[in-house]
């Protein structure tokens, strides 16, 4: 989440889509290590989500900045935490719907189904929520130093 808020939307994206086509090429960067056999992996749907999602959030996130210069600052961090609470249950949805897809297909046992769900959504949800509203909130942040850094 904090790289994609970093680079912005556009470069964000460029960014995990690489970072899962290396990973699917064989190179050890998931936590189960790497290759087109991560696919059927019940995680795979959680890449997929943020590969969808988190552009989406960043963009999002810059727009509620920009306007947020007319508003309280309140109403600008309840905006902000609401958009990272959006942000995060949208990639969650993803990556249940992607496993019940694999269930559907028969790559998963649908008796593990409901404890891969409660382990990867419901037991980190609120890391999540938290990493969504930090990244939100260091964005600026983050692009001024590195902006000063690249500039230097």
């Amino acid at each position: 989440m904090l790289s994609v808020a970093w680079l912005g939307p556009r470069l964000g994206s460029l960014f995990l889509l690489a970072y899962l086509v290396l990973g699917l090429v064989g190179l050890p960067l998931f936590a189960g290590g790497g290759g087109w056999q991560y696919v059927l992996k019940p995680t795979f749907g959680y890449w997929l989500g943020a590969l969808v999602v988190l552009p989406w959030m960043v963009q999002q996130g810059q727009l509620l900045l920009l306007r947020g210069s007319n508003l309280p600052q309140w109403k600008v961090v309840l905006n902000v935490v609401l958009l990272a609470l959006n942000t995060v249950l949208l990639m969650h949805t993803v990556g249940l719907l992607y496993l019940v897809v694999l269930g559907l297909c028969g790559q998963f046992p649908w008796e593990h189904i409901r404890e891969v769900a409660v382990f990867y959504s419901l037991v980190s949800l609120p890391y999540d929520c938290l990493g969504a509203i930090v990244a939100l909130a260091l964005v600026r942040y983050l692009r001024l130093i590195m902006g000063l850094w690249l500039y230097a």
